[in-house]
């Protein structure tokens, strides 16, 4: 070879080198999607880095300030979460989500004072008709913090939500973010009100009316099929009656026991357990149980001491009307032999009482149930099979069928 053309060879050689060099070295831009899809697979400082590229290409974008807090909050970096929340309430002090963030970014850290200012924020905000958002919104999440190797989230609700009332809730997630574990707080006034209304005495001796309830959620998958357990207990302070002191009172009077002439500021408690498994996609099974000590009136439900219920509830995919639900349930109930001697004496309760109850025994029920969606609503067609209906044998069985119309608004 000629050496011009080893030249030429070796330059073509070295261009080509510094061309692949340049290339590789070259990064590429750093994308929001990228750090939403780090944060998804639970890389956080990955995702946290992505965002602050991109802000540093465009500092004033609400949405990444924000994204960078949550992938700040996920490290428990209070201050560099708040940083950004900060930023972002700068640029969209209107925002209900930059809010929400600051809140729980200012408990990570630590900054009790300021975390509290931004709960009032979000309390008016959440009457406000003016932030739909945050009207739309039932709660928020207000703390964080690791335990071992679980994160544990803080939130509270501004209204009373679900059948038990709940006012806070604790969400134990693991390393995954999976929700492991929940336990519930609860405090429901009773009517608090309408009750101080009616019994002005006892509100100035100091007595108040409420119940207590707590619970504790575990989920777990058996099999490669998702599952629930939870415990929740309860604690009624309020006015009832005792149904021996009812039946000692008759005793001594000659008349019938009337619990409203021994009603007593007093303490109910309660226990209920709930299991949920899936089977497979479309088929699931429920077990439940509660009990209560039985002396004490019930306040607000039928009269049932102790229950045990169990079934199962099908998915309407299975025979191509995907949106309806098939179910079946067997219940039995007891009542405390205190509660069935004031009914054999006679007494009356807010539900039940047949004057007499010579031969007790326990309340059995067989129900089936189908539940049609109709747009936005929910119909469902329900049979009930009752055999000793308020727990008298004498009586039934009894078939009760219904139809409920549901709808949310």
């Amino acid at each position: 070879m000629k050496w011009y053309g080893l030249v030429f060879a070796t330059a073509l050689y070295f261009h080509s080198f510094a061309a692949s060099a340049q290339t590789a070295v070259t990064p590429q831009p750093a994308t929001i999607e990228q750090g939403l899809a780090q944060l998804k697979s639970h890389q956080p400082q990955q995702a946290l880095a992505t965002f602050q590229q991109v802000l540093q290409a465009n500092p004033n974008d609400v949405a990444t300030n924000l994204y960078a807090a949550g992938a700040a909050l996920d490290l428990y970096q209070g201050e560099l979460a708040v940083k950004y929340a900060e930023k972002a309430r700068q640029l969209d002090p209107d925002n209900w989500k930059v809010h929400t963030t600051l809140v729980v970014a200012y408990a990570v850290a630590g900054r009790a004072t300021q975390r509290d200012a931004e709960r009032e924020l979000l309390r008016k905000l959440h009457a406000d008709p003016k932030a739909p958002d945050a009207m739309q919104s039932n709660g928020f999440l207000i703390d964080m913090f690791p335990v071992k190797q679980y994160r544990i989230e803080a939130v509270e609700y501004f209204q009373p939500l679900g059948k038990f009332h709940i006012y806070y809730r604790f969400l134990i997630r693991n390393q995954q973010s999976k929700r492991v574990w929940t336990i519930s707080a609860e405090s429901n006034d009773f009517d608090e009100k309408s009750w101080e209304q009616a019994h002005a005495q006892q509100v100035a001796d100091g007595d108040r009316q409420f119940q207590m309830v707590g619970e504790v959620e575990r989920r777990y998958s058996l099999w490669d099929q998702p599952g629930k357990i939870a415990v929740t207990g309860y604690l009624t302070r309020a006015r009832l009656g005792n149904f021996a002191d009812a039946v000692a009172l008759a005793a001594q009077t000659g008349a019938t026991p009337d619990l409203s002439l021994v009603r007593t500021y007093t303490s109910k408690t309660g226990i209920t357990a709930n299991l949920e498994q899936q089977i497979m996609p479309g088929v699931g099974l429920f077990a439940r149980a509660g009990y209560t000590p039985g002396q004490l009136e019930a306040y607000a439900f039928t009269d049932v001491d102790a229950t045990a219920a169990a079934g199962t509830s099908l998915s309407g995919s299975l025979w191509g009307r995907t949106g309806d639900t098939l179910g079946l349930a067997g219940v039995v109930n007891t009542i405390s032999k205190e509660h069935q001697a004031y009914l054999a004496a006679g007494g009356l309760t807010a539900l039940i009482g047949d004057g007499m109850l010579p031969h007790p025994g326990p309340e059995k029920i067989l129900e089936a149930y189908y539940q049609i969606p109709i747009q936005a609503w929910q119909l469902t067609f329900d049979y009930q099979f009752i055999v000793n209906p308020a727990y008298n044998t004498d009586r039934g069985p009894a078939s009760v069928i219904s139809a409920r119309l549901h709808a949310e608004f």
